[in-house]
């Protein structure tokens, strides 16, 4: 797992969020409008296929930094989710 930067919060909460893979490299990417796109980070793993593909959310509210906010906990929502196949593949 592997993380890092910021987006702007310029358009109604969206964010995009795409993963590519290549034999044993998986490469995480970001963006705020569906264009232009930030890489969160490289990973070399070794894995059979078939693969199974999903999201994962987890969060943690810093009760040092928020106290009391946010006592029943939050959600993260995804609205949406595709799987594309790179062309010649």
């Amino acid at each position: 797992m592997a993380g890092r930067g910021y987006l702007p919060d310029e358009n109604d909460e969206k964010v995009y969020l795409r993963l590519e893979r290549s034999g044993d490299i998986f490469s995480a990417y970001v963006s705020a409008d569906g264009a232009n796109w930030l890489t969160c980070g490289k990973l070399t793993m070794s894995l059979d296929d078939p693969i199974q593909v999903g999201i994962y959310a987890h969060g943690m509210i810093n009760r040092t930094v928020y106290c009391g906010e946010y006592r029943e906990g939050s959600a993260t929502t995804f609205r949406e989710f595709r799987i594309f196949k790179m062309k010649g593949n």
